[in-house]
């Protein structure tokens, strides 16, 4: 009855393969590594599918599927939120024997060390690093009892609940800063455009670094539009550059105070420099925006592009299915609010003190994210057993 038995995926999965004939279903999804399942209209902001849909796959509520060529970036997800949707063809469905295996239970695999390294060894040489459904279906896996599941799905839940009840605060703390902000400072009189108040500066395009000029280690940080992450630079996940390429970029080698925008692909994401352990420049999808006439302190820069008037601004450049690009020029032309110096630093000495509330947060998720995956190691792997 509490046997842990050792098997193959194939004893506990199938694929699923239903097409969308007569486009019945109408809803397009897609599946993202940081949010799972999104609706497509809503995450891309228009539609991005194919006119005819009745070649998408339809998935329903409880069934699992990933892009075989993202899955190793953590592009694989079940559908909770809706009752069934339509994904392109490209994706793989599959559903799970739920006499022997929950499905609740099975999402936690997908974020386990081992699962990545099982995707990690059968994508190696395949087709764009692509996991078939016939790989994963031969994927070694541990299988518990369906009562010690259970067990476990309860203890991890509470987990996840803690996690985002911390993640909703660490939100909330965004949006009282965007309110207080606009409650300040915008319906003053006196805008000014980005590009009289400011310098805007990127590396000139031919001039981008390749990927082969990446380095996994150094004395140079190169600052990419994937290192944006809550209006700070991860330095932890940035490459390096040669100190050769450092010494080339002197107007975007970066400085504290710097504020940095995103102009390719994500477009008007937004940080700000307030540390630097490493020199560090810009490979060439993102903008540094300075003041130039001691008019702006860099945290209310920073906060004047994080408003409902940026991000519209920013959504006005969004056309169709075509690579996002925030153009030089048309951004230099926007317009902020330019408060007197004093407002400006009253505003920022309540930020400052937000700031260190959302830290404390941030460690707080941290600290329950290190305790959910030493949990997973343990009650996943059968090292630990939860009395059924």
């Amino acid at each position: 009855m509490n046997e842990w038995k050792n098997i193959k995926l194939k004893e506990v999965i199938k694929e699923v393969s239903e097409r969308n004939k007569g486009q019945k279903v109408k809803r397009v999804l897609s599946i993202t590594n940081s949010q799972g399942f999104v609706n497509q209209e809503e995450y891309f902001e228009g539609t991005v599918h194919s006119a005819d849909i009745s070649q998408y796959k339809i998935v329903r509520k409880n069934q699992f599927a990933y892009n075989p060529s993202r899955v190793n970036v953590g592009s694989i997800d079940i559908l909770k939120d809706y009752d069934e949707g339509a994904l392109s063809p490209m994706y793989v469905i599959f559903e799970v024997d739920t006499e022997k295996l929950l499905p609740e239970y099975f999402k936690y695999y997908f974020q386990t060390h081992r699962f990545y390294e099982n995707v990690k060894n059968n994508t190696q040489g395949s087709v764009r690093n692509s996991l078939s459904f016939k790989a994963l279906a031969d994927f070694e896996y541990l299988l518990p009892p369906i009562e010690e599941q259970e067990k476990i799905v309860k203890i991890l839940k509470n987990i996840d609940f803690i996690i985002n009840k911390y993640e909703k605060l660490l939100e909330e703390k965004d949006k009282f800063i965007k309110s207080l902000f606009s409650e300040m400072f915008e319906k003053l009189k006196n805008y000014e455009k980005i590009g009289d108040i400011c310098t805007v500066k990127a590396r000139i395009g031919w001039q981008g670094l390749t990927r082969k000029e990446y380095l996994e280690d150094g004395d140079y940080h190169l600052v990419t539009g994937i290192d944006f992450k809550g209006n700070k630079i991860d330095f932890d996940k940035c490459y390096y550059v040669t100190k050769q390429r450092y010494e080339q970029d002197e107007n975007i080698q970066l400085k504290l105070g710097d504020v940095l925008v995103t102009k390719d692909g994500t477009i008007g994401k937004v940080a700000l420099i307030e540390e630097l352990k490493k020199p560090a420049t810009l490979n060439s999808g993102v903008f540094v925006v300075r003041d130039k006439k001691n008019k702006l302190i860099p945290k209310y820069l920073k906060s004047a592009l994080l408003t409902a008037n940026f991000e519209n601004f920013i959504n006005s450049l969004k056309t169709g299915s075509t690579i996002a690009h925030l153009n030089q020029a048309a951004f230099l032309k926007y317009k902020i609010p330019v408060p007197p110096i004093e407002k400006q630093k009253n505003f920022e000495i309540i930020s400052n003190q937000i700031d260190k509330q959302k830290i404390e947060l941030e460690k707080l998720i941290a600290n329950y994210k290190t305790l959910k995956k030493g949990l997973m190691q343990r009650l996943l792997t059968g090292k630990v057993k939860v009395n059924v």
